[in-house]
């Protein structure tokens, strides 16, 4: 099973299924996102989601945008990410946030861009 983050409702994340990851791992792990498919109404699953995180070395800010699996987790959406050597080049806690992002329209038509963010 994958290293589990939930996305709550509030904007915190929750590591619901820990495992070690190691420095230097390369494609045998994966990190899984899961998110309610509604947040105030919108459907989510029209968003674009990007992954922030901190190097905790360098610190060194990198960015990954999540792709939304076909397969759902019970009632979540869920995004896979797999574990690759730019994630995992340092030691040490690595510190994320995620930012789902969509386009909108106004009820005059005017295009609007609605964003969500999460805490670290």
């Amino acid at each position: 099973m994958p290293y589990t983050i939930i996305v709550c409702e509030d904007g915190s994340l929750y590591g619901s299924h820990k495992i070690k990851i190691m420095q230097k791992e390369k494609l045998f792990n994966k990190l899984c996102f899961l998110v309610a498919p509604h947040y105030n109404g919108y459907d989510m699953s029209q968003c674009t989601v990007t992954m922030r995180y901190l190097m905790p070395i360098s610190k060194e800010f990198k960015t990954e945008t999540l792709v939304l699996s076909e397969v759902k987790y019970e009632e979540y959406l869920k995004y896979v990410l797999p574990v690759d050597t730019c994630f995992t080049k340092e030691w040490g806690n690595i510190e994320l946030n995620l930012t789902f992002t969509m386009l909108d329209s106004d009820n005059d038509g005017n295009i609007i861009q609605r964003v969500r963010k999460t805490g670290n």
